[in-house]
């Protein structure tokens, strides 16, 4: 059947459409390629852990829900009221039968509980600035455990190339062997010795490869993203910290100030003085006043109303020394705390010293690797030289190269360690704390 031209064109553009819509920029494989392929730096990944880890999503959870124990605490602080209603059927030997219908309000006021209701929303107070301090230690737990995640990825990309490299020289031996043995140059041996030198070559891509893989699964995890998601993270090869200006007490004082765990167990100091005190309240007596306003009868719809309006004083005279106990081991677990405070100021100070070490070691370790780099590709030079004059055995040439793959491979991870161990350095001194993460709550 043939179509007229205005149902044709219309035809060819609902195809279209339907083609943009599927297989357009809007589609989500299209997105997924396109994330896939975009370079990223680590603030990237930062910022992509702040809104996705499980781990910080759960610890802000933890702190709005201690923001709601307080509105809870202090809503003690008001009158309860309540309404109510009932029905009842009753007997009585004289009486008889009869029914019995009731409604109306109740009123209560604490007037006076021994400080108990203050010292209650002390409590959450206290106990909604230690979740905070607690969700910026889990904050920069994860900074840390992102950032190291990252470094750890550019090396395993830049090991990568250097088994690349070493499979090309090992490729390049193993035919220059061949080349050499066809002219009677050398022996069956060293064309053996350079297949096994190719193999393994390949053997150790293979690994530093799968090692790479694994290592963007943990940014990824870390990030809170889909493990198989795969970046192309801009590098920070060249971008070094000299550890010689750096001062030991002058980091100590940092830490002091920044590191989120002193003041996460200081609130919780506080919050247990407030527990004391309310525990101590349950030797005073409680005051409160109450009110009530019925309607009553034998009647649903002839009641009698009522009011009654009063002040109530409860004392307890024994509990089987129960509050005595409780004051007691309420002064136990704040003792407990101080304890805890001592140890984690003096935990803080062997992270700051320790990180400052393996900051200047890893320092030191890139100058030494540098030239030692330099020094195995000179050896390799020579050795490849004197093994073309026949005057070098090929499993010289063999262990240069080894010998040159082995520099390349540390120098890498020296430099990547260095980014790690600053790293941790910054994350000992409490420098990645911004507090200003916390205004919206």
């Amino acid at each position: 059947m043939k179509l007229g031209s205005k149902t044709y064109q219309t035809a060819i553009l609902l195809v279209a459409i339907i083609c943009a819509v599927i297989f357009g920029p809007n589609c989500p494989c299209a997105d997924t390629k396109k994330a896939d392929k975009k370079q990223i730096d680590l603030q990237y990944c930062l910022e992509t852990a702040r809104a996705n880890n499980p781990q910080l999503n759960a610890a802000r959870y933890r702190m709005l829900s201690a923001r709601d124990a307080v509105a809870e605490a202090r809503a003690k602080f008001f009158p309860s009221v309540g309404a109510f209603t009932s029905y009842d059927r009753n007997y009585y030997e004289d009486t008889g039968e009869y029914d019995s219908y009731s409604s109306g309000f109740t009123f209560t006021q604490p007037i006076f509980q021994g400080g108990k209701i203050w010292q209650n929303y002390q409590e959450a107070k206290r106990e909604l600035e230690a979740t905070k301090e607690e969700y910026l230690t889990v904050l920069i737990n994860v900074v840390q455990d992102v950032s190291n995640n990252y470094f750890k990825t550019l090396e395993q990309k830049h090991l990568i190339r250097v088994n690349e490299d070493n499979l090309k020289s090992a490729r390049y031996h193993l035919e220059l062997t061949k080349a050499r043995f066809g002219v009677g140059l050398t022996n069956k041996a060293d064309v053996l010795k350079a297949e096994v030198e190719k193999a393994q070559a390949e053997v150790d891509l293979i690994k530093v490869r799968n090692e790479y893989l694994q290592a963007m699964a943990r940014l990824n995890k870390s990030m809170g993203v889909a493990v198989v998601r795969k970046f192309d993270l801009l590098d920070t090869y060249d971008d070094i910290i000299d550890p010689g200006k750096l001062n030991l007490v002058s980091a100590f004082d940092e830490a002091a100030t920044n590191r989120p765990e002193m003041k996460q167990i200081i609130a919780k100091i506080e919050k247990q003085k407030a527990a004391i005190k309310f525990a101590q309240g349950d030797f005073w007596p409680q005051v409160n006043a109450r009110g009530n306003y019925e309607w009553r009868g034998s009647k649903f719809n002839n009641q009698k109303r009522s009011w009654d309006v009063g002040v109530s004083l409860d004392i307890s005279l024994f509990s089987g020394f129960g509050t005595v106990a409780s004051v007691s081991k309420a002064r136990k677990i704040l003792l407990e705390l101080e304890h805890q405070k001592l140890d984690t100021s003096d935990q803080i100070e062997l992270e700051v010293y320790s990180a400052l070490l393996n900051l200047k070691a890893s320092y030191a370790e890139i100058s030494a690797t540098r030239q030692l780099v330099l020094s195995a590709e000179e050896n390799l030079r020579v050795i490849e030289g004197l093994y073309k004059q026949g005057l070098a055995n090929f499993i010289d040439v063999i262990d240069a190269q080894s010998s040159l793959t082995s520099a390349r491979t540390q120098y890498i991870q020296a430099i990547y360690n260095h980014h790690i161990n600053e790293t941790d350095y910054r994350r000992a001194i409490g420098a990645e704390v911004d507090y200003r993460v916390l205004e919206e709550y």
